[in-house]
């Protein structure tokens, strides 16, 4: 059969449940008698159908010999339809070991069955490629003639699977691995537990620990997995100078990892650190620092000795998390070690703190300082072995007690609250406590650290009155112009959702809302007739108004506030393009709460009614802040304030 022919196969006999080029596939269903092509389908348009399919198409005869093929079969393959017309399809494109599967497929299909399957194919250069396969006979008046098969390139689709499953594999590695240093005293037991098992995982040759030791410059090998064949360095390694590490130290000092992923490609001024390398046959490594209580403690590093090792960014993050849990590990180690060791200068230390401490197992009190007596409002000594519950408010004891109890399980929960004490008077105390897994006469320990946060709760309280205060304000301005009535709070609700929506921590967004409540006090110089007036402002009217925004600085800066709110007030009319008043301010020499503030005081203004003229409505404001966004307003405001009106923010 000449390609003529084959193409006219096509254009009558092809199977209505070929995918077409604009749909994903459709999940198929397996039938024995595939669907026939209308009749009335003209040849040209399944020829272009057939010729510009997404998938690689092959049409074959009954036995397997190659009929015709599309140009995604050509690209995805690399043969041309010269080199495949008249060959057998399996040869060319199925590997070894794949064949029988591969002739199964053609057998069935030749037989009446359509099939779909995932496998691997060849192309013609060698390499290899996971498609998923639909492979269906051709009818032409009830007798099969041929057969076609559709190939879809799969491959991304499993590197996403593989990668998908090597991060699950990998974080039951990281939990079990986690449960070992929770349930075992020995940290070098669990250690080398952990470096076996990650070597194996990653498949790396040598998995080590460098140290600092104490107060010197020096590197010890406390740990170290080999695998079968390779030989230990232990020995050889202790002992090594920082100093003939500095291109290494450079890196890795700043917290950072090293990778060579060949020692051959080394840089010159890593020299001393390739003669190392070279002496001890490693070909490629991977190294991530180890830090403990905050400091830098020394690194791990993954050794190849066999072969250059090439770790993706998948592995590196992996490997990183890795080394995180075997520095908390170390880190918890090493305080516990502290106060094992260390009781008498711990005590001491102890005693002397501003902050009460508790140590507490079996929910008893086992050991406190001072400091929480004088906070208790007793001698200290008679807080000893009493129940924890006996010191706390009874509100508050289902939640102290239930996270002591999940802390001492090994649960992860905040070490961080508030609570009340209950003080030996019967006062109550605001604290916040701050706790710990430790050891304790080499028993398991809760470790609490006791914050008397009474000014703080009384600054909060403060804050709110504050707060009350402003608000107050904001309404009396606000009685002598009732047009504006609300104005103030409405524009300080938009600009805290703004400022939300942006992101900003909550400490900035406080300031604000303090801010947009009085960003108008300055008016409180202004006559009430201007303020009112129906008609348009004259110049020197308007000249009053524009001075607003410096009366209120004048008056705000002489109020110590947490956060600028004299600047903002200043700057609300200020605009990016210079036009702005009162300084004529542009861009960054604005405050970022100020640029929120004018978008919000803009968008109130238009939206509401005014003396001189009806609402305009918030479809109007926003086209406004559309029109001048990047010249007269900040950007990312009117994208924010855009977003949340989109999301239907209201006003009122």
């Amino acid at each position: 059969m000449n390609r003529t022919d084959t193409k006219r196969l096509v254009a009558t006999n092809t199977n209505k449940s070929q995918p077409r080029k604009t749909q994903k596939t459709p999940k198929l269903v397996r039938t024995a008698t595939p669907t026939q092509i209308p009749p009335e389908a003209g040849n040209g348009y399944l020829d272009q159908l057939f010729e510009n399919a997404q998938e690689a198409i092959v049409m074959t005869d009954n036995q397997g010999r190659v009929l015709r093929v599309n140009s995604e079969f050509e690209r995805l393959f690399g043969y041309s339809q010269d080199e495949m017309t008249g060959k057998l399809i399996d040869p060319l494109i199925v590997p070894k070991g794949h064949y029988n599967v591969a002739s199964c497929l053609t057998k069935r299909a030749a037989k009446g069955e359509q099939v779909v399957m995932d496998t691997e194919r060849q192309r013609k250069d060698g390499s290899r490629i996971d498609v998923s396969v639909l492979a269906s006979p051709i009818r032409v008046n009830g007798t099969i003639s041929a057969a076609f098969a559709i190939y879809r390139d799969i491959t991304e689709r499993k590197k996403a699977e593989q990668a998908l499953n090597h991060r699950i594999e990998f974080n039951k590695l990281v939990s079990f691995i986690s449960s070992r240093y929770v349930m075992t005293n020995d940290f070098d037991e669990a250690t080398d537990f952990a470096l076996r098992e990650i070597g194996k995982f990653t498949e790396a040759d040598r998995v080590v620990i460098f140290l600092l030791r104490e107060n010197e410059p020096v590197f010890d090998i406390t740990n170290e997995w080999c695998k079968k064949g390779v030989s230990s360095r232990k020995a050889d390694l202790q002992g090594t100078p920082m100093g003939k590490l500095p291109w290494w130290m450079k890196q890795i000092r700043k917290k950072k990892y090293v990778l060579v992923r060949d020692v051959i490609q080394l840089p010159k001024e890593a020299s001393s650190e390739k003669d190392i390398l070279d002496r001890y046959n490693i070909k490629s490594l991977f190294a991530i620092p180890l830090v403990a209580m905050g400091d830098f403690a020394g690194f791990i590093a993954f050794h190849n000795v066999m072969r250059t090792g090439v770790w993706d960014n998948g592995d590196m993050a992996l490997l990183k998390v890795f080394a995180e849990l075997v520095g908390n590990a170390l880190e918890r180690k090493r305080r516990e070690d502290f106060l094992r060791e260390s009781e008498g200068q711990y005590r001491s230390v102890v005693e002397m703190a501003s902050d009460g401490i508790v140590i507490l197992q079996d929910a008893k009190i086992k050991f406190v300082n001072p400091r929480l007596g004088k906070m208790w409002g007793g001698p200290a000594d008679e807080l000893l072995d009493r129940n924890l519950t006996d010191f706390l408010h009874p509100d508050e004891i289902p939640k102290v007690l239930g996270r002591y109890k999940k802390r001492m399980a090994g649960e992860e929960i905040p070490a961080i609250y508030e609570t009340i004490m209950l003080r030996k008077d019967g006062t109550n105390l605001n604290v916040e406590l701050n706790a710990g897994i430790s050891q304790y006469q080499g028993q398991k320990a809760d470790q609490v650290f006791v914050r008397d946060i009474t000014e703080r709760k009384q600054a909060q309280s403060w804050r709110k009155m504050l707060e009350g205060s402003i608000e107050a304000i904001a309404m009396t301005l606000e009685m002598r112009d009732p047009y504006t009535a609300g104005h103030q709070q409405r524009v300080s609700k938009l600009a805290c959702a703004i400022a939300v929506e942006m992101g900003l921590p909550q400490q900035q967004i406080d300031g604000l809302r303090i801010a947009g409540l009085i960003h108008d006090l300055g008016k409180v110089t202004i006559p009430a007739e201007i303020l009112s007036k129906p008609s348009k402002l004259t110049e020197t009217e308007f000249s009053i108004i524009k001075n607003h925004p410096q009366v209120a600085y004048d008056i705000l800066k002489k109020i110590d506030f947490p956060w600028p709110v004299a600047d903002i007030v200043l700057q609300h009319h200020e605009s990016l393009d210079g036009s702005g008043y009162p300084q004529g301010l542009k861009e960054k020499d604005i405050l970022l709460e100020a640029r929120i503030l004018t978008v919000a005081d803009v968008v109130e203004a238009m939206a509401s009614h005014r003396p001189y003229r009806p609402a305009l409505g918030i479809d109007r404001a926003l086209d406004e802040i559309k029109f001048g966004k990047g010249t007269r307003f900040d950007a990312a405001v009117v994208d924010a304030c855009l977003a949340i009106f989109a999301k239907t923010f209201k006003l009122d």
